[in-house]
C-alpha cells in the first residue's frame, strides 16, 4: 500500500482507540505526520487508562520499510503506583512483549483488560 498521511493517521487514531487511549490525539499526531518526523511521542490526554488513574506515554516511530508511522510502545506509570511503572513495546511482527506482565497486574488492569489489549495489537493470536 502506497503511503497516505491521512490513511496513517487513521491507522494510528485505531491503534490509540484499541489500547484503550481514545481518539483525542488525531491533532498532534497529524502535526506530526504533516511535519515528516522519524518518531514522536504523545502523552497523556485523558486522565483515566481503563478506569485507573494511569499517566501515560505512546511512542510511534516510522518504518524504513513502509514509511508509515506505528505504535512502537508504551509507558504506563498508574499514580498510585509510580514504581509499577511498566513499558511495552509492540514489535515488527505486532506481537506485544510484556516484561513482567504481573506488575501490571498488581498495578490494578484487570485480566480482561489486558486480555482487550492484547487482541486489540494481534487478534489472531489470543
Amino acid at each position: 500500500m502506497e503511503y497516505s498521511i491521512d490513511e496513517n493517521l487513521k491507522y494510528l487514531d485505531n491503534g490509540h482507540f484499541y489500547l484503550g487511549f481514545g481518539k483525542g490525539h488525531s491533532e498532534e499526531v497529524s502535526a506530526n505526520l504533516n511535519n515528516g518526523v522519524e518518531q514522536f511521542s504523545v502523552v497523556n490526554h485523558p486522565d483515566r487508562f481503563h478506569g485507573k488513574e494511569i499517566d501515560y506515554r505512546i511512542d510511534h516511530k516510522r518504518s524504513a520499510e513502509s514509511g508509515w508511522i506505528s505504535i512502537s510502545g508504551f509507558l504506563l506509570t498508574p499514580r498510585e503506583k509510580p514504581e509499577a511503572q511498566q513499558y511495552f513495546g509492540v514489535f515488527k511482527n505486532r506481537v506485544l512483549r510484556l516484561r513482567k506482565l504481573s506488575i501490571w497486574w498488581k498495578a490494578g488492569l484487570s485480566a480482561r483488560t489486558i486480555g482487550k489489549i492484547m487482541r486489540s495489537i494481534n487478534p489472531g493470536m489470543y
